[in-house]
């Protein structure tokens, strides 16, 4: 027969466990991010002035020199697993065209929006957690490469 304590500790540990597993996910995606370009479609011969820029994703911080930053409560529970086939039919309709090319068709990839206390902040598509694209205004893409 389980005592009361013993059941409270079973649930602690299993709750304790979720949490890490939830975090692991996570783990993939952040640190220091650097832009290595910045892509668009009606770009032409656009020098891009983001170039060099890095973008930090923290627990409890996005520091993003591009738009604005967010101090309190950043979120990554709206990025989705799917195929990159999926992806590029679902959302990259309205991409530069070098942003779908790049997209591994078959590989799983993350595509969503992290949030800053609930709100979305950032549009985002993670190839792996060393390549990413985020999805600016104008229809740019910056193509990130983890550096830490």
């Amino acid at each position: 027969m389980m005592t009361r304590t013993g059941f409270c500790w079973g649930i602690l540990i299993l709750a304790l466990q979720m949490g890490a597993q939830g975090q692991t996910g996570t783990d993939s995606y952040l640190g220091k991010w650097i832009v290595k370009d910045a892509l668009c479609s009606d770009c032409g011969r656009r020098v891009p002035s983001e170039k060099g820029a890095i973008i930090q994703f923290g627990y409890t911080e996005i520091r993003n020199p591009l738009a604005e930053d967010c101090t309190h409560d950043p979120g990554y529970g709206l990025l989705n697993e799917m195929s990159g086939t999926q992806v590029v039919m679902r959302y990259g309709k309205q991409w530069p065209q070098s942003v779908s090319r790049a997209i591994p068709k078959q590989a799983k990839v993350r595509y969503g929006f992290l949030t800053c206390g609930g709100t979305n902040l950032m549009q985002m598509l993670f190839l792996s957690d060393k390549h990413a694209f985020y999805f600016f205004e104008g229809g740019i893409a910056f193509d990130l490469q983890r550096v830490h």
